[in-house]
């Protein structure tokens, strides 16, 4: 995948972050990781979101604990994170 390429996906998901209703410090969360992202991780998001919009509001929430759990060091709060992130993907 080339960089235009990416930058696409990029962007596409942005714009879907952009026109979600999520709180303003929700889409500026999601805009900073967005750049830390693979493409393939952009690529399964945007999948995802076609499939099931609502979805969104689930991985927001599963980014936010994700990030509450390292800022805390809390290895169970992380592995029962990840075990609901797992249950979901399983789903879509």
């Amino acid at each position: 995948m080339g960089k235009i390429e990416i930058d696409n996906s990029k962007n596409e998901l942005k714009e879907k972050i952009e026109i979600a209703r999520l709180t303003e410090q929700q889409k500026k969360m999601w805009k900073e990781v967005i750049q830390k992202m693979s493409s393939q991780d952009v690529l399964l998001i945007i999948e995802i979101l076609k499939n099931n919009p609502q979805a969104l509001v689930f991985l927001t929430e599963n980014l936010e604990e994700k990030m509450d759990a390292i800022k805390s060091k809390d290895k169970m709060k992380w592995e029962k994170i990840i075990e609901k992130e797992k249950s979901f993907i399983e789903t879509q």
